[in-house]
């Protein structure tokens, strides 16, 4: 799915691909995109990963968050791809 994005933040978001940063917050509102937006970055190789969780640990994309752990897991799934 290819998100919706206003002009000005699209400029920010090709950027962003084209020269990803080493870490990266992305805070809002629920229901704005933000795990859409984190997908697309991650790539097609660890989109996938990616499953927001709500404080009882059920995937929750909607209000869910990422916990450090994740990310540091995440961090390694790259590496095992392209080994």
């Amino acid at each position: 799915m290819k998100p919706v994005m206003n002009v000005t933040f699209e400029k920010t978001f090709k950027v962003l691909q084209d020269n990803p940063p080493q870490s990266l917050l992305l805070s809002g509102q629920p229901g704005v995109g933000l795990c859409t937006i984190a997908r697309t970055l991650a790539g097609k190789h660890i989109a996938d990963e990616i499953h927001p969780k709500d404080s009882k640990e059920q995937v929750d994309d909607q209000a869910g968050t990422i916990n450090v752990e994740t990310i540091r897991g995440l961090y390694d799934k790259p590496r095992a791809t392209y080994a």
